[in-house]
């Protein structure tokens, strides 16, 4: 789990910072790696080669002992994550804001929750069966978790995010689409952020299966612990 997240912050902060650039070669050749080809391997970390190279390496060393079934639903999962970001980078670049309702979908996707499900369920030996996973309880803890952490994550780098020229955070969007402060727009996103973890909390109180338990236990640390990185990361 731990190389799956430097590998996303690394293509994340390579995405923002280059808001100019075309990045569909990069993103395409991820894309590529998920179904089955070989892109070119080396580099570092921070270079796009480096990024396809650690990216590639690591879905193969995921997905190689992956049930079929599994393997099929986390490799869809990536793809729209991929397709998510490269949608991200073509509205930086063309400084296209995204609606309200656009921004909370788009976010849930590149929060990329569901693959981090998938992926500490497979380590564990837990992985959901399809009947279990597309629950209705179980989506809808998913996208509250992705909303809770997604959210904090906006609260926790908006002023930096403004400067950079980023519009891809819920309190710029929200200042955008309202006409408002960036400041009053983050009063409003905590106290959305308030009403989210609330029900969070109230979805994993009462899991409607002993399959779901470890879900709803998963989702409650995953969303305090990253209170608490929050609090402390010089990140932002």
């Amino acid at each position: 789990m731990a190389s799956w997240l430097a590998v996303a912050f690394q293509l994340d902060d390579h995405l923002d910072t280059q808001p100019d650039i075309d990045h569909r070669s990069l993103l395409s050749g991820l894309a590529s790696a998920v179904s089955g080809s070989n892109p070119a391997r080396g580099g570092c970390l921070e270079t796009p080669s480096g990024l396809l190279s650690a990216f590639s390496d690591l879905y193969e060393m995921t997905t190689h002992s992956m049930a079929a079934p599994v393997r099929e639903r986390f490799a869809g999962q990536v793809q729209e994550y991929l397709q998510a970001l490269a949608t991200e980078c073509r509205q930086r670049r063309l400084r296209i804001v995204p609606s309200e309702r656009d921004y909370i979908r788009m976010r849930r996707t590149v929060g990329a929750v569901r693959e981090a499900a998938e992926v500490a369920d497979h380590f564990e030996g837990q992985s959901l069966p399809d009947h279990l996973f597309t629950h209705p309880w179980h989506q809808q803890l998913l996208d509250a978790a992705a909303d809770v952490v997604g959210w904090r994550n906006d609260l926790a780098s908006w002023h930096q995010e403004a400067t950079g020229g980023e519009v891809h955070n819920l309190v710029l969007v929200l200042a955008h689409t309202t006409g408002c402060s960036p400041e009053h727009a983050a009063d409003q996103v905590r106290q959305r952020l308030r009403r989210r973890a609330h029900q969070l909390e109230a979805l994993a109180s009462r899991p409607p299966h002993p399959g779901l338990a470890h879900r709803a236990a998963g989702m409650r640390q995953w969303a305090k612990g990253y209170r608490r990185w929050s609090a402390d990361t010089g990140r932002y």
